[in-house]
């Protein structure tokens, strides 16, 4: 009889042990499921964070840029409009300097902008997306990748314009002699040279600074032309460039609230 209850009492025991043996098993694993989320959780955090953090740096200066690149277009829009009244007013006068400077203002001034968006192009691309948990952030982001597509193919609308149609007048009609000395070979400022110039500090080195001759068709060739280029800017500016600004900025704004 004691062998028999020797064994029951062993039996318990081991039931007891299997159980308890259980339970640290099954706790181990749940504490390290739950130590490994908590990482995984704190990793996704930390990288947000940090791509947040990089897009945010990316947006500001992508605004700073893009309100100068405004600017240059706003001024040279105004540049090809005082040259559009000038040849409306006066013809094509081809040893006149204030006309001289203003087809180089209206075609020296075009430039190309490109977008700050690295780290964006790297969130979209690698998928890090996921670890936003702002919805509008993320929306926000789609929608500024699909301006900055329509920003690009605004800005190769006005290349085409610009290397087809104002780049060929000023290789046939434009006297580069007077920039020969002072900018070419000095590297002296354009806009400074063009002042000394305007005010006979520096020598124009030529009376014929204009290779066109003032026939009523060339004349309405010119200004067609130039009032077409400034057509295409003003479409940029009012349909392109200021809907890019605005989602930046808005975009921005949501950068900003996720660093808090």
């Amino acid at each position: 009889m004691k062998i028999h209850k020797f064994f029951r009492f062993s039996n318990k025991n081991k039931v007891n042990g299997n159980l308890i043996e259980f339970i640290l098993l099954f706790s181990a694993i749940t504490l390290g499921f739950m130590v490994d989320n908590f990482r995984e959780d704190y990793i996704e955090n930390t990288r947000a964070k940090e791509l947040i953090t990089g897009m945010h740096e990316d947006v500001i200066n992508d605004t700073i840029g893009f309100n100068s690149f405004l600017e240059k277009r706003k001024e040279l829009r105004i540049n090809i409009q005082k040259l559009v009244d000038d040849i409306e007013d006066h013809g094509i006068i081809t040893d006149n300097p204030d006309q001289f400077f203003l087809f180089a203002f209206a075609m020296l001034s075009w430039d190309y902008y490109e977008p700050i968006d690295a780290n964006l192009e790297q969130v979209v691309n690698s998928g890090s997306l996921r670890y936003f948990e702002d919805k509008d952030l993320v929306k926000q982001v789609a929608v500024v990748k699909a301006q900055i597509k329509i920003l690009k193919l605004r800005l190769e609308r006005e290349r085409h314009y610009w290397y087809n149609y104002i780049q060929p007048v000023m290789i046939n009609n434009f006297n580069f002699k007077p920039f020969d000395k002072y900018y070419m070979r000095n590297n002296m400022n354009f806009y400074e040279m063009a002042s000394k110039m305007k005010s006979g500090d520096l020598s124009m080195n030529t009376n014929e600074l204009l290779y066109i001759d003032n026939k009523k068709d060339k004349v309405k060739y010119m200004l067609n032309l130039f009032r077409h280029y400034d057509f295409i800017l003003r479409s940029s500016l009012m349909l392109t460039y200021e809907s890019y600004l605005y989602e930046v900025e808005k975009l921005e704004k949501l950068l900003r609230n996720n660093l808090k």
